[in-house]
């Protein structure tokens, strides 16, 4: 199956760190993409980022997340199943693994920047954000 972001998503993605920008792409691109893919947020500003915490989505005030960055250090994307987004990690596992795989081939085919790894919220220990990806040092 072919997908594309639409206008919205790359709007949202063009926040991002170009190796978010260039993973989530490639991503998408890739035939073996279990699901199509939406872009829920890249950069978060001050008023989003506290309110997320206040609605419980977050546990970091404005500036703590990786989200409050320009660019972005991270990007909320989800699966996008039967014309909306979907939140079951029924769908999120295997576009997990998915994200992952390509990552570890951008990184061995040096096509990132090689200063980051890659983190999947969905294996946080507390609060497991499945949507979330963020870049760390390394």
């Amino acid at each position: 199956m072919s997908w594309s972001y639409s206008q919205r998503s790359l709007t949202r993605l063009g926040t991002c760190h170009e190796d978010l920008q260039l993973l989530m792409r490639e991503a998408l691109a890739d035939p073996e993409c279990p699901y199509d893919i939406t872009v829920l947020e890249g950069h978060r500003g001050k008023e989003r980022q506290n309110r997320a915490v206040a609605e419980g989505r977050s546990r970091l005030l404005w500036p703590k997340s990786k989200h409050n960055s320009m660019p972005s250090m991270a990007v909320d994307v989800a699966p996008y199943v039967d014309g909306k987004v979907s939140w079951d990690w029924d769908h999120y596992h295997p576009l997990v693994s998915h994200i992952k795989d390509v990552w570890a081939r951008l990184v061995a085919n040096e096509l990132v920047t090689g200063q980051y790894t890659l983190t999947a919220g969905a294996d946080f220990p507390t609060l497991r954000d499945g949507p979330h990806w963020q870049l760390d040092l390394k």
